[in-house]
């Protein structure tokens, strides 16, 4: 198996929390849509689910009230106390679940700076060695060779976005290749995009990126790209679409997420 690298894992948190924040995305705040109270960092940490306690703590107090003079004290104690009062002390900043800028301003420079960057690394470091387990597995078994850095990536995004591979592996995507053969497996999957019902979310995303992929899609990425298409039929409905532009830009690097135009030049490389 191939050792996960500090270089590798900066990059999959870039290139997986992009998609989910503008601007830094080791920055990246959420208010209480999620009924979560805050979601803070790269991978979206929360007070309600008691994954971005952990993180304050080993960050420091001093640190905390260094990058959050005014607001600091408060956070501190929403992630000593218990998970209730927690989500009341950093609820009591949103009036209408809209989160204060002054207190926003506060939390994108802690969450930004050296410190907690490192924190975030170190917390995201497990499931980084579990993607690379899965991405090692399949690059062994697909051409016996170590995995690229769009495949550590596309795992990655998997475990920390979807729960993992919901039992879809490499001989699923053989199956489906040799149904519809190399050469019409694309247009299937394609096609198959463009007829979403309304219903489902992003589906413009999803038309724009059957332009973008059908018939450009290589030889190299072809099971990583049928891979990330049978894994989105396990989600519901609503969300394949979702699903598929997310791990379809990873796999080929480039396509609508969110209703941008995503460009993972870093990802072809490595």
């Amino acid at each position: 198996m191939s050792n996960l690298t500090p270089e590798w894992l900066k990059t999959v948190l870039e290139v997986t929390g992009g998609f989910e924040t503008e601007g830094n995305p080791w920055a990246g705040i959420s208010n209480d849509f999620d009924n979560q109270g805050i979601s803070c960092g790269i991978l979206q940490w929360n007070i309600g689910q008691g994954s971005l306690q952990p993180l304050v703590k080993k960050c420091g107090l001093v640190a905390v009230k260094s990058h959050m003079p005014v607001y600091g004290d408060q956070l501190w104690d929403a992630c000593n106390k218990s998970i209730p009062q927690g989500l009341q002390i950093v609820r009591a900043w949103q009036p209408n679940k809209h989160l204060r800028a002054d207190v926003r301003n506060e939390l994108v420079a802690l969450f930004g700076s050296p410190e907690m960057v490192d924190q975030q690394m170190a917390a995201a470091t497990e499931v980084g060695e579990a993607a690379m387990k899965l991405a090692s597995r399949w690059a062994t078994e697909l051409r016996a060779s170590d995995p690229m850095l769009r495949e550590f990536c596309l795992f990655f995004d998997l475990l920390t976005q979807s729960g993992g591979m919901k039992n879809v592996w490499l001989d699923d995507v053989n199956n489906l290749i040799a149904t519809k053969t190399p050469h019409k497996v694309v247009d299937f999957i394609c096609t198959w995009m463009v007829n979403r019902p309304p219903t489902v979310v992003h589906r413009s995303d999803g038309k724009k990126n059957a332009d973008l992929w059908n018939g450009h899609i290589p030889d190299s990425i072809l099971e990583p790209f049928v891979l990330t298409y049978l894994r989105c039929l396990k989600s519901l409905e609503k969300y394949q679409i979702v699903a598929l532009n997310r791990r379809g830009t990873i796999a080929t690097t480039r396509g609508w997420v969110n209703g941008s135009l995503q460009d993972l030049e870093q990802l072809r490389v490595g």
